[in-house]
């Protein structure tokens, strides 16, 4: 099933950043199946004036020639909070506090959902909207996630034009301050897509438990950011089925277990990427099983894994094992596994007791 495509916008008191980005992801092919604003009351009013009562929402529609799902309704227009009903402003480090958590929450309402994918705005409102927008991306932000800005060529961003400019308009002329005649199409859009680090990963496993507590999500991003900077060396030994971390912990996994932590041990020491899905798991698997069995038949006669219900078994087990390793589990994120560690961190011994050559 093709994935929802949300435009998910920052908007302070110039709603123009929504319909110029709409205009520009339609011209690009991608247009939105629908928008969410998050904005302040002052926001919210000036937002419908400009695009709901003037027609410009309308008149957007019928020059892209898509139907976009967006109304003056809660459903689309989320307002900041703050102690009494809804902020007009973010003036305050309270207010701050109240709009990071309150920014986090929405978007995780749709990160969760993987039958949706996010286009996330924060060209508009305060530059401290903006700045928080871009870190709750950081912290939840998928692979397919984009974060963008729109610029627009002088003299169009000036908000003095008559009328003011929301998108190229067929037709359209505006009137600058010193009387000079402009036509619309002559604007310029450029969408920026803004590149971020996507740190998810780093609590993906709890995230249905951690609370909608923007600090307390950061604090837990960097307490497994630390965990992972100080893992200790992984040795892995097949001659007697042996898992070695560090001087902390050493144990035993039965076969299977043992030679599929390896293959994930082994793709991570060859920079190999993560494996999206149990059903490619499951295949990397017995190819890796075979050469395992040519080479020590005897050690390992039967390395056969039914279906993808006793692989996700086999994976839980080696979690609970190294539960203690953030960086050691064999899940990366949800439905995908790998190792996390760095590759110089693991070490995998030959039959004669030595390690492998690290590539």
């Amino acid at each position: 099933m093709k994935q929802k495509h949300i435009l998910l916008a920052l908007c302070g008191m110039s709603p123009a950043v929504i319909t110029e980005t709409v205009y520009k992801l339609a011209k690009c092919g991608d247009p939105p199946h629908k928008v969410v604003v998050i904005t302040t009351s002052a926001g919210e009013a000036a937002l419908k004036q400009a695009l709901f009562t003037s027609g410009v929402w309308k008149q957007l529609l019928e020059t892209i020639e898509h139907d976009i799902a967006f109304a003056p309704n809660q459903d689309h227009i989320r307002l900041l909070p703050d102690s009494e009903g809804n902020a007009s402003d973010i003036l305050t480090s309270r207010a701050t506090d109240r709009a990071s958590n309150f920014i986090l929450d929405v978007l995780r309402q749709y990160t969760e959902n993987s039958d949706v994918r996010i286009t996330f705005s924060i060209a508009g409102g305060r530059k401290t909207m903006s700045a928080i927008g871009a870190l709750c991306m950081s912290l939840l932000g998928r692979d397919y996630d984009k974060l963008c800005h729109i610029l627009v060529n002088p003299p169009f961003d000036d908000p003095s034009l008559i009328p003011k400019f929301y998108f190229p308009a067929s037709g359209q002329n505006h009137k600058t301050r010193d009387g000079q005649i402009l036509e619309s199409s002559q604007a310029e859009l450029e969408l920026s897509e803004i590149p971020f680090v996507r740190c998810r990963y780093l609590i993906e496993q709890e995230l249905k438990r951690l609370p909608g507590d923007y600090s307390a999500m950061v604090k837990y991003a960097n307490q497994n950011a630390r965990q992972l900077h100080d893992t200790p060396e992984l040795i892995l030994t097949p001659a007697t089925l042996e898992c070695q971390i560090g001087s902390a912990l050493s144990f035993k996994l039965p076969q299977k277990e043992f030679v599929l932590y390896s293959m994930l041990a082994h793709r991570c020491r060859h920079d190999k990427p993560d494996i999206d899905g149990t059903a490619n798991l499951h295949r990397y698997y017995q190819r890796f099983a075979e050469k395992i069995k040519s080479s020590l038949p005897t050690k390992f006669p039967n390395l056969e894994i039914e279906n993808s219900d006793s692989m996700r078994k086999l994976i839980s087990n080696i979690s609970a094992r190294v539960k203690d390793f953030p960086a050691l589990k064999p899940t990366r994120a949800k439905g995908k596994y790998g190792i996390g560690t760095d590759k110089s961190k693991i070490s995998i011994m030959t039959s004669d007791g030595r390690p492998e050559s690290c590539p």
